[in-house]
C-alpha cells in the first residue's frame, strides 16, 4: 500500500532474482526489484547505502549499478501554499524549490505536481511540471476539472535525477459563503494587495492628522475567497507619517509569513484621524504608483462601471472585481466596445461569493482596439460590485486607471 492505495508491482526481468542479502532493505517501499539492470526499491526510490554495501541485488548479477542522487521531498510545502480563488480555480504559490537549503544550488531545480481524487489520478492533472528561472511562481489550475474531494501531490524535481519523494496536502475547497456582507463591518479598504510573485512589491504609508494625540489602527486582511487571514495593528504618534513594507521581516513590516497570500485589507480607525495609502512597486523597475484607501461608508454602491482599455499593445489592462456589499453571490461580466460604442464581445469572470475577489488580465480576453473601452458588471442588478482597474506596461511599469460608476 502507498499512500493509502494498494500497489500492484509487476517486473519483467530475463533471468532468475537473486535477492542477495537484501534483509529488511526496501521494506517500506515496495521491497527489492530490478528494473533495467538497476537494484532499487519499488516505488522508485534508490536502496540505502547499507543495503548496497552488503551487496543486495535482485538483478543477475551482484553488482549494482550507480544510481543518480536522491533529492529529498519539499517538506516546506503545506496546505498555505495552495488556495481556491473566488471562481474556484486552485492557485498554486510555490516558493524556490530550494526554500530549505537541503539542495547543492538553486540551479535546475523545479516541481512535478499531481491531483488525485481516491486512489486515481485526475486525467490532465498527473505529472504537471513546473519550472521557473525566477520564483516564486504562481500557477493556476481550473476549477471546473476538480472533484470536492482531492489530494496534492507534489515533489521536488530535476532534469536528468529521480523526483523526490512526494508530499501530500489535502486539496482546499471552493465555493464559499457567508451569512452577511464584508462591507457590513468593514469600511475603509484596500481593494488589492500587490504579489511578489507577480513582480510587485507593496508599501503602505499612514498619516496621523491629529498633531496632538497618538492613534492605534487595527488591519484585517482577506485571501481571495473573502476569509479572514490574519489581523496586524501599527501605532502612530502625534502628527506621524510612516511607512509599512507588506510581508517583510524588518521592524516597519506587516503581515510577516502571509508572503503573496493575502488579496484585500480593511482598516479599523475608531478615531478616524489617520489616511492610509498604498504604494505598489516594479520590483524589477522599481517604479511605483499611488492608491488612496476607499471608505465603502462614504460612496454610493453600484453594479456597473466602465473603464478605458489600453492605449498601446505593449500594455496590459487588469481589473480586479470583489463582492464587498452583498452577503449573496454574484455573477461578473465584462464587456468590450469600440470607440463608436459597438459591442466588440463579452465574457464572463465567472461567480462571485460574498467577500471574494476576482483578478483577470482583460487584455487576454479581449483583442487590442484603438480607443476602446470596457464595462464590468454585476450580472444580478441591484448588487453593489468594487472594481480596481490595473495597468501594466511591459511587466516593468504598474499603473492605477479610473473607473467610472454608471
Amino acid at each position: 500500500m502507498k499512500n493509502g492505495c494498494f500497489v500492484l508491482l509487476i517486473v519483467f526481468t530475463s533471468s532468475p532474482l537473486l535477492f542477495a542479502d537484501c534483509q529488511g532493505c526496501c521494506s517500506s517501499h515496495g521491497g527489492v526489484v530490478c528494473v533495467g539492470g538497476v537494484t532499487r526499491c519499488g516505488d522508485g526510490t534508490s536502496l540505502t547505502q547499507t543495503c548496497r554495501d552488503k551487496g543486495c541485488s535482485a538483478c543477475s548479477t551482484t553488482e549494482v549499478p550507480d544510481v543518480p542522487e536522491v533529492i529529498p521531498p519539499p517538506r516546506f510545502i503545506n496546505n498555505s501554499h495552495f488556495i481556491r480563488n473566488a471562481v474556484g480555480d486552485l492557485i498554486c504559490l510555490l516558493p524556490n524549490p530550494n526554500s530549505d537549503g537541503m539542495l547543492e544550488s538553486d540551479e535546475g531545480y523545479g516541481y512535478v505536481i499531481s491531483i488525485r481524487n481516491g486512489c486515481f489520478y485526475i486525467p490532465g492533472l498527473a505529472n504537471m511540471r513546473v519550472d521557473s528561472l525566477d520564483w516564486p511562481r504562481e500557477v493556476e489550475i481550473p476549477g471546473d476539472s476538480l472533484p470536492d474531494d482531492y489530494v496534492i501531490i507534489i515533489a521536488r524535481r530535476k532534469q536528468g535525477l529521480s523526483n523526490s519523494s512526494e508530499v501530500l496536502i489535502t486539496g482546499p475547497a471552493g465555493d464559499p459563503q457567508r451569512s452577511d456582507s464584508l462591507a457590513t463591518s468593514h469600511a475603509r479598504w484596500f481593494f488589492h494587495l500587490p504579489k511578489v510573485s507577480g513582480g510587485f512589491k507593496g508599501t503602505l504609508k499612514a498619516v496621523n492628522g491629529n498633531p496632538s494625540s497618538s492613534n492605534t489602527i487595527t488591519l484585517n486582511a482577506f485571501d481571495a475567497d473573502g476569509d479572514h487571514r490574519v489581523t496586524d495593528s501599527l501605532t502612530l504618534e502625534p502628527g506621524e507619517t510612516a511607512y509599512f513594507s507588506l510581508y517583510g521581516n524588518e521592524t516597519n513590516s506587516l503581515f510577516s509569513g502571509w508572503l503573496d497570500q493575502l488579496s484585500h485589507l480593511s482598516i479599523s480607525d475608531d478615531k478616524g484621524w489617520t489616511k492610509f495609502y498604498l504604494e505598489y512597486t516594479s520590483i524589477e523597475s522599481e517604479y511605483g504608483s499611488w492608491t488612496e484607501e476607499v471608505d465603502l461608508s462614504q460612496e454610493a454602491g453600484s453594479d456597473r462601471f466602465e473603464m478605458e482599455a489600453r492605449s498601446g499593445r505593449a500594455s496590459s489592462d487588469g481589473v480586479a472585481v470583489l463582492n464587498l456589499s452583498s452577503s449573496q453571490s454574484v455573477r461578473i461580466w465584462v464587456r468590450h466596445f469600440d470607440r463608436t460604442g459597438d459591442l466588440m464581445g463579452s465574457r464572463s469572470l465567472g461567480r462571485l461569493a460574498p467577500g471574494a475577489k476576482t483578478l483577470a488580465v482583460l487584455s487576454d480576453l479581449f483583442p487590442y482596439q484603438e480607443d476602446a473601452k470596457y464595462t464590468i458588471e454585476a450580472q444580478d442588478s441591484g448588487h453593489p460590485i468594487q472594481v480596481f482597474g490595473i495597468s501594466i506596461f511591459e511587466d516593468k511599469f504598474f499603473g492605477l486607471v479610473p473607473v467610472q460608476k454608471m
